[in-house]
Parts: C-alpha cells; sequence; structure tokens
C-alpha cells in the first residue's frame, strides 16, 4: 500500500513537469528537483504543526475548497506567470505566509538554490506545489471521512516519515528543520555550553573562596565555648543539575542560587531560614521518534523565587554548616521551536521545585591546616549537594544537584 510520502512524490507527475517547465524556461530536471523539495517542504512542516488545532481547523477547511477546485495543472498560467512572488493576500499565499511565516522568502531562496534555478521560477514552484499539497490533504479528508483531529492525528504519526523524506542536499531553515536535524545542532550547542558555564562559575566562587582564606591570621584559632547569635548572612552557590522521571523525559543543565538566611537563637544548633532566587539554564531529553537516535533535545531556562528552612550549625566562621529544605516556584521559558513543531508531552510556562540538601562550605573556610594540597582539593570538591523533584515543562523529574559556593 501506497505510502503518503509516495502520493505526495507521486503529485509531481511528467505532465506537470513539463508544462511548468515551459511556463518558467527551467529544464524539467531541475524543475522536477524543486517542485519535489517545496511539495516535501510544505507537507513536513503542515505535519510539524498537528498540534496545533487552531491551524488543523484552517487547513481543513482550505483543503477541502483546494481539492473541489481546479486541479493547478488547469490553472497553472495564473501561479507560474506572477512575477512579484506569492501572492500573500490569496487564501493559499495567505496560508503559506502563515504556514513560514518570515521564513517563507527563505525557504524559496533554498529551493532556487537548490533546484539551481531563479527565485522568481522558485516561488512559481512554490506557489504550485501549495495546492497540490492542500488538494491531496482535501481528498484524504473526503476519502478517510476525516475529522479535524482524526486529519491531525494521521499527519502526527507521520511526522517522521516526512522529515526523513526531504531531498538529499536541501536543507530547511533551521527553526523550520526537519526535527532530528535541529536536534542535532541545538542539542550540541547545549550540551556543551551548559557545562562550560557551570565550569566557568565554579572556578569563580572557588577563586572568591581561596582568596577569602589568605586573608592574615592574627589570633590563634580556639574552640567556641558559647557559640553567638548569628547576624544576616549571604549564600550563593551554583552548579550542575540532572534530573531524570517517568514518561522518558530527562533534563541537564546549571542551576545557580542567590538569597540571604537569619538563624535564630543562641545555641549551637539553630533553626534558619532563607530567602532568596534560583535560576536553572539547561536542556530536556525527551522521546521521540522524529530524531534519528530517538531523543529529542530542547533548551529551557526557569527561574524565581526561593525559601529554604533548615538547621545552622553556628561556630563563628564566616559561613555554617547547614541542613534544609527547599521550595520554588518557577517561570519555566521553553526553546522557540516549541512554537512551530511541537513536542508531545513538553509545554507549559510554570513550574515548582523541592529539595532537601546539605552545604559544608563552611570546611572550606575554616580549615587552615598545613596540608594546601588538601586544602586546594576541598575547593573542587562540591560543597552543596540536593537532591528533589522538579515539576516543568509538562513532566515530574527526580535528582540530584552539586553546587559549588557558600
Amino acid at each position: 500500500m501506497a505510502t503518503i510520502v509516495d502520493n505526495l512524490r507521486e503529485l509531481v507527475s511528467p505532465a506537470l513537469v513539463s508544462v511548468v517547465s515551459r511556463q518558467t524556461a527551467e529544464s524539467e530536471p531541475a524543475v522536477s528537483k524543486g517542485l519535489n523539495a517545496a511539495v516535501m517542504a510544505i507537507a513536513s512542516t503542515v505535519a510539524g504543526r498537528a498540534d496545533d488545532l487552531g491551524f488543523m481547523n484552517n487547513l481543513s477547511d482550505l483543503a477541502i475548497r483546494t481539492a473541489a477546485g481546479p486541479h493547478p495543472l488547469e490553472a497553472i498560467s495564473t501561479f507560474a506567470s506572477s512575477p512579484t512572488g506569492i501572492d500573500t493576500t490569496s487564501p493559499i499565499g495567505g496560508w503559506l505566509s502563515s504556514l513560514f511565516g518570515h521564513n517563507l522568502s527563505e525557504v524559496t531562496d533554498r529551493i532556487a538554490r537548490y533546484a539551481g534555478i531563479g527565485r522568481s521560477s522558485a516561488t512559481s514552484l512554490f506557489s504550485i506545489a501549495a495546492p497540490l499539497v492542500l488538494g491531496y490533504i482535501g481528498r484524504l479528508v473526503r476519502s478517510d471521512k476525516l475529522s479535524v483531529v482524526g486529519l491531525a492525528d494521521l499527519l502526527r504519526s507521520q511526522r517522521a516519515q516526512l522529515a526523513s523524506s526531504m531531498p538529499t542536499g536541501f536543507r530547511m531553515p533551521e527553526v523550520f528543520g526537519a526535527p532530528y536535524e535541529k536536534v542535532r545542532t541545538t542539542g550540541a550547542r547545549t550540551g556543551w555550553s551548559v557545562p562550560l558555564m557551570a565550569l566557568l562559575a565554579a572556578f569563580c566562587v572557588g577563586g572568591l573562596i581561596w582568596w577569602g582564606r589568605q586573608r592574615p591570621v592574627e589570633v590563634a584559632r580556639m574552640d567556641v565555648i558559647e557559640p553567638l547569635s548569628t547576624p544576616v548572612g549571604l549564600h550563593a552557590n551554583a552548579g550542575f543539575e540532572v534530573l531524570g522521571g517517568g514518561g522518558g523525559v530527562t533534563s541537564s543543565g546549571l542551576r545557580t542560587h542567590l538569597g540571604v538566611d537569619k538563624s535564630v537563637g543562641t545555641w549551637h544548633v539553630q533553626p534558619d531560614l532563607a530567602l532568596g532566587v534560583t535560576f536553572a539554564y539547561g536542556a530536556l531529553g525527551v522521546e521521540d521518534a522524529r530524531a534519528l537516535d530517538g531523543t529529542v533535545s530542547i533548551g529551557y531556562r526557569d527561574w524565581g523565587p526561593e525559601a529554604q528552612l533548615g538547621l545552622r550549625w553556628v561556630d563563628g566562621g564566616i559561613v555554617d554548616t547547614r541542613v534544609f529544605a527547599s521550595f520554588s516556584y518557577l517561570r519555566v521559558d521553553l526553546d522557540s521551536r516549541l512554537m512551530l513543531d511541537a513536542v508531545e508531552g513538553v509545554g507549559g510556562n510554570r513550574g515548582m521545585r523541592a529539595t532537601i540538601g546539605a552545604t559544608w562550605a563552611d570546611r572550606v573556610f575554616r580549615d587552615r591546616g598545613e596540608n594546601s594540597g588538601i586544602d586546594w582539593l576541598l575547593l573542587f570538591a562540591p560543597q552543596q549537594v540536593e537532591a528533589g523533584w522538579l515539576r516543568s515543562a509538562g513532566s515530574d523529574r527526580y535528582g540530584i544537584t552539586l553546587s559549588w559556593g557558600f
């Protein structure tokens, strides 16, 4: 049985190619290459919008009307003779503009370069390919009696095949490219940038700690017999966060914290309350059949207020050892690619984070043993660890955060 991809390729018939070749004064092989690229670019992008029901409603209506109209071969002179480009005031031209947005011109240029034809000829091919695809979808809706939801489900199931059917040598602009192309580019950037940023932050924090430790000490260290009440203190750290959960969703990236804390009482161990903010930058890994390796990488950021409640071991140092439980309410910002190429199960702009953790940066500041090598090793060991839960971007994930700071 012929697949949707097979049926779409059959739309570019020898008769159609011959007529378009005469109208555009381009060779038949070049016209065939350009039309095939235009048809698959439109179909693949349409399938990427299958989760947008508003778009699917408009698509279904326009496709049914197009299927009931004349075949593009009969109206081909209208399309091919326009020297001014795609008429975005017409129903089909407006639909193409809504499908590709400001990248419509870039896609047209890429088809021209791929097929080796002029830009005006590529514009004509695009104007012919759109009703070809719409007419096919309209006939499919009528023959299979598809509802809007049924059409969306069908296109969603064909995303991977349509994405992989793009002609060899033809590439869409990055924002519209097939998911497996975007993933490998965007994922690679995120995979390296996040660890580098975290490593840089760790070195900066470590450098500040080392600088603070070099101040001369004019008094001998002595045990604190009666702990003092502590003023409001500052805490700041940055590190790696790695999370996983059900549904095949994982995340990793850089997370930072900045806040102030205040303990109560004059005991050695005091209740402690901290308020501050947290910020994360990283990537989600989501199982998706469209990707070559089966996983889509999506950039994300989150930030928001954070509260911590715990215990503080007071010994009169610059910072103190603490154990705590924390809660954050987060604003989530996902990769803007999702506006055009939705990934199932990923979405939302709000989140929550809850953890239990401990920080022992006190050891780095307080210990001044004669073994400077051990002191330096302490600078590179994590000074805070958290185990927790994060709900954001449509999934619940669990994992750990290792941080450097105080």
